[in-house]
């Protein structure tokens, strides 16, 4: 899995796509898949949260579970990446300083163009994110029915049902990628 090369010159388009990924399920892999097709998106950089800064009371799974999850989940994906530069960093993950150590190593280039993957959920208190004037063009995801967002697919799976759902021995292989939900399994995450 790589960044795809544009080879007429013009920049590429690219979107970040952050979050816990607690566990990565069958929503997030189907979002990825049509904001890829819907603004024929070059490459989609998939950053797993060290720590969510608006939820500092919330401990993920370990990062090294989230991340392997993550890589099994976009495996046969071309166009994602599964980067950790968030998960190095020690405290809360900014989305700009991310995106400012990506240009820094030239993983982002002045020549592209940038996006960033929200959910609706986030679009009411992203003017609190730190220096949110400095954001890219924001691709809004909804999981209502009859969402007000602009133009992205609803969906409904939510990581904390899975993870009551998987703490409960409930049924799940519905809601996860079937490597994912093995890597769960024989890791005994989540129970």
């Amino acid at each position: 899995m790589g960044i795809t090369p544009k080879l007429d010159g013009m920049g590429r388009r690219i979107a970040i796509f952050g979050g816990t990924f607690d566990p990565v399920h069958v929503g997030h892999i189907a979002l990825v898949v049509a904001l890829q097709e819907a603004h024929k998106l070059d490459s989609i950089l998939i950053i797993p949260a060290n720590q969510n800064p608006h939820k500092p009371k919330s401990i993920p799974q370990e990062a090294k579970h989230r991340l392997a999850m993550l890589k099994r989940a976009f495996r046969d994906f071309p166009y994602c990446q599964v980067l950790k530069v968030e998960l190095d960093r020690a405290g809360p993950s900014y989305t700009i300083d991310t995106i400012r150590e990506l240009k820094a190593k030239k993983v982002i280039k002045p020549s592209d163009t940038l996006f960033l993957i929200v959910g609706e959920d986030q679009l009411e208190g992203i003017t609190s994110w730190k220096e949110a004037n400095l954001l890219p063009k924001l691709l809004v995801a909804s999981r209502q029915k009859n969402s007000s967002a602009a133009f992205t697919p609803n969906f409904e799976v939510s990581a904390t049902d899975i993870r009551m759902r998987l703490k409960k021995k409930m049924y799940c292989r519905h809601l996860l990628d079937n490597q994912v939900y093995n890597y769960i399994k024989r890791n005994k995450l989540y129970e």
